[in-house]
């Protein structure tokens, strides 16, 4: 027990820092808290799989998933590809890790900013995998997340944003956001994902025009 004339240094201790996720995004630094969940910007996931809010359902699309089971602190394969039409403003692109409750999950995921901003491929977009394929269909832009590493086992959604910068204002908007399915991380070593054909393909054409 300290001495009765050194309690006042306990007193003047200032509070520990706590540790929160960094302040990329409006809605990340300005929670509701009376809502249940305070910082994801939809109520739950997705009903399908791999799919994305109907108010967005014709922006950012998740054309290569990330595997359904992951080993932590291992890189993730297939890496993941996002599109969105090239009338979508983007200037950042980030991939931000969600815990199954909708919670943000802070120092946890490595990885999380694109290898570069979305762009067209320079075959055009060829990629026969999603609806917008036809020939009469606008092209879109895709960008690789080639370095994703979930660090803790647990079960996660991986929550993806295209944002502008509105320098007038000093603010971002967001333009276009989607949700992976769920992902599974174990400590123990786990089997490699398969890809299909049409994933394969366009992962080569990607990495082959410098994507990634």
């Amino acid at each position: 027990m300290l001495p009765e004339h050194c309690h006042h240094l306990i007193e003047q201790r200032p509070p520990q820092a706590s540790r929160s996720l960094p302040l990329l995004l409006p809605f990340f630094s300005t929670p509701n808290t009376n809502a249940a969940i305070t910082t994801f910007p939809t109520p739950s996931f997705p009903a399908i799989s791999g799919d994305i809010m109907p108010s967005d359902r014709q922006n950012m699309r998740i054309e290569v998933q990330p595997p359904d089971l992951v080993q932590s602190r291992q890189l993730m394969l297939p890496q993941m590809v996002v599109s969105i039409p090239h009338t979508v403003k983007c200037d950042f692109l980030y991939a931000h890790l969600f815990n199954m409750a909708g919670s943000p999950v802070a120092n946890s995921m490595e990885g999380g900013a694109a290898a570069q901003m979305p762009r067209e491929m320079e075959q055009g977009n060829t990629h026969s995998g999603s609806s917008s394929s036809s020939s009469s269909a606008a092209p879109r832009l895709y960008s690789v997340f080639p370095n994703l590493i979930i660090t803790h086992s647990g079960k996660y959604r991986i929550y993806v944003e295209a944002t502008a910068m509105d320098y007038e204002n000093n603010q971002t908007e967001r333009t276009a956001f989607a949700y992976s399915h769920e992902i599974e991380v174990k400590r123990r070593p786990v089997a490699e994902a398969r890809v299909s054909e049409k994933k394969r393909e366009l992962l080569d054409t990607l990495h082959n025009e410098g994507f990634y």
